[in-house]
């Protein structure tokens, strides 16, 4: 599932923040059940965008 423009958006600026803080970003995509974006980085920092 493609990412909408917004959803791009979004996880461009939480992975821009996240490498400025040194953090590395493990896994970026879209859950296809529910289209959230779904970035996983750091040991136990996660973010969501519906």
């Amino acid at each position: 599932m493609e990412p909408t423009p917004e959803q791009k958006t979004v996880m461009y600026r939480i992975c821009q923040q996240l490498t400025k803080m040194y953090t590395p970003v493990y896994l970026v995509t879209t859950d296809t059940r529910t289209g959230d974006l779904i970035i996983i980085a750091g040991e136990e920092i996660e973010a969501s965008k519906q």
